[in-house]
């Protein structure tokens, strides 16, 4: 299980990356208790990551892979600071953002 806030950082840094995200949210529990639960996602343009609707758990565990990726490549450590105020070697906010995405449960 992932949380909805959990899952709403990884998507905010995908679409950050240039991503087209959509989702489904459970009606019930909307409408009876007031909380936004998203049950399915839909990502474009994230490489890695097909165009079709998947379950929250899915989407959450594409989406951490795909921000390794995107940190890596662009040649920095997935360890690091959250804070770009504390990165210690010029990362850039997107990067310390993403780290902090990924290390939210």
């Amino acid at each position: 299980m992932v949380s909805s806030n959990s899952l709403a950082a990884l998507i905010d840094q995908a679409q950050a990356l240039g991503a087209q995200v959509d989702v489904h949210l459970d009606t019930d529990a909307l409408y009876f208790e007031g909380r936004e639960v998203i049950t399915e996602v839909r990502i474009e343009g994230l490489a890695g990551i097909g165009p079709y609707w998947m379950p929250a758990l899915t989407a959450a565990e594409r989406l951490r892979e795909a921000l390794v990726h995107a940190i890596q490549n662009s040649g920095f450590t997935v360890a690091g600071p959250t804070d770009v105020r504390a990165a210690e070697h010029g990362e850039p906010t997107w990067v310390c953002n993403a780290r902090a995405a990924l290390a939210e449960r």
